[in-house]
């Protein structure tokens, strides 16, 4: 048996009152008959004709829904039964309800809850809620650290502007006092360089005068020593000029060397004068070796070293005047090869590094100029 209880007192309902119909239902909650809500009145004093018309309008309406829902039991019709099953139908809806609402809410506050459920989650929104929390912490935390960063590059402004300017002051001080110094200075200033340039004219006018005593002792020597060489000897000292006698396939293979040697491209270049210093033994060819000598202009490094290790090679010592020269090349690596090469031709070591100062070089090329007009004719016999 079903055991109703009232919303108001939550007390019990009797069985005999449900038969007896002494129970009150209104908004779908169920009253005893002690709880039952007394229905309102209005007073119909001062109401108008048509204000009594509606409200008898209204009156009828209502009994007749009474005596739909109710007439069994008013005119005492039916059994009660017919009113129990309808309590109890109500009964069963309004506990469907309950529970719908109950699970609704339950549902509504597991998403709001804050606590870590038997599962190992938290609720969905106070996720979102902790999530949007520590978002705004994060960004009043990114706001204060701009707000300082902005306030350390202000700072840092100001003192590079104070410092740009305290340098712009002192640059101008030093200008004045720099254009002031050269105004009083720049007079003895070039009195001392012309006093430096005429001692320096001084001493080249003094070498030049060494030189030409030299040349002409040496001269005087050489004079003296070639007329007591035998005749044999200056056939031999003739003979450093002649020509290698070359087969037909030799003078074949030369002539496309010699081709070669004026080629657009830089390796068949290389490979030419290469071939020279190759040959065992060297040949002599004046044709070759003017041509060798022709390279030393060669965009080419390596064309030009390889052009002096043959006419090493070759014995061509008439090319020692061009080599000289190659001393004042800007390329280490020639003044290097140039070097090893007037040594292999003249038979002597030169003295010189080729990473030395270009006035060193510069000196060290007048004196071998000087010493090859010196001794050129006893070298090639001319």
């Amino acid at each position: 048996m079903k055991i109703y209880f009232c919303d108001e007192c939550n007390e019990s309902i009797p069985l005999s009152d449900i038969n007896s119909n002494k129970i009150t239902i209104d908004q779908g909650k169920i009253f005893c008959n002690d709880c039952a809500p007394t229905p309102k009145t209005t007073s119909t004093s001062g109401l108008n004709v048509p204000t009594i018309g509606l409200g008898m309008l209204l009156c009828l309406g209502l009994g007749m829904g009474i005596m739909a829902v109710w007439g069994d039991t008013l005119l005492q019709r039916g059994d009660h039964k017919s009113t129990s099953s309808r309590v109890e139908a109500l009964e069963s809806q309004l506990g469907t309800l309950r529970e719908s609402f109950a699970n609704r809410l339950g549902a509504v506050e597991a998403e709001f809850d804050e606590s870590t459920g038997r599962e190992g989650k938290v609720g969905k929104y106070a996720t979102a809620t902790r999530a949007i929390s520590e978002n705004a912490e994060a960004l009043r935390q990114v706001r204060h650290s701009l707000s300082q960063f902005g306030d350390e590059l202000r700072s840092e402004r100001k003192r590079e502007t104070q410092t740009l300017e305290e340098l712009g002051t002192r640059l101008e001080n030093d200008i004045a006092r720099l254009d002031q110094a050269f105004g009083e200075n720049v007079v003895s200033d070039l009195q001392k360089i012309s006093t430096d340039l005429d001692a320096i004219r001084d001493r080249q006018r003094h070498l030049d005068e060494r030189m030409a005593y030299v040349e002409e002792v040496g001269s005087e020597i050489l004079k003296a020593g070639s007329r007591r060489v035998e005749g044999s000897g200056s056939a031999a000292n003739a003979d450093k000029h002649v020509d290698t006698v070359l087969s037909d396939a030799q003078r074949k293979q030369l002539d496309q060397v010699l081709l070669e040697i004026s080629s657009s491209q830089p390796a068949k270049r290389f490979a030419a004068v290469s071939w020279f210093s190759e040959l065992e033994p060297a040949i002599r060819n004046r044709h070759a070796e003017e041509a060798l000598v022709g390279t030393f202009g060669d965009k080419s490094d390596y064309v030009v070293t390889a052009a002096l290790d043959s006419l090493a090679a070759m014995s061509a010592q008439w090319s020692i005047p061009s080599i000289i020269e190659l001393l004042k090349h800007d390329n280490i690596f020639i003044r290097e090869k140039a070097i090893d090469s007037l040594g292999k031709l003249t038979g002597s070591k030169v003295k010189l590094d080729a990473a030395a100062d270009r006035g060193i070089i510069l000196t060290k090329v007048r004196e071998l100029q000087e010493w090859w007009r010196l001794n050129k004719g006893r070298l090639i016999g001319s």
